[in-house]
């Protein structure tokens, strides 16, 4: 329920930032091979302009150096936006 409420009020500020309803796919998935390597694999298939991802896991822990630096590193053709 956390999970999806914190997405829920990430739509909210995405969408009060002029961005269309449309434009927003918000996903929850399975981890398969790592959660960095899962969202550039879905980055990979999808046309995808921009990726919002926060610096800190749910739980709170801090891991920018983990997660959120593997996909600024090495996501391709798209913004990323690392928010806090």
């Amino acid at each position: 329920a956390k999970i999806k409420e914190t997405l829920e009020q990430a739509k909210e500020m995405l969408q009060k930032s002029s961005i269309p309803e449309d434009n927003i796919e918000i996903a929850v998935r399975r981890k398969k091979e790592g959660i960095a390597r899962d969202i550039l694999r879905e980055l990979e298939k999808g046309a995808y302009d921009t990726i919002v991802v926060g610096r800190r896991g749910v739980s709170g822990a801090f891991f920018f150096g983990s997660v959120s630096d593997k996909i600024v590193k090495y996501a391709r053709n798209c913004a990323v936006w690392v928010i806090d």
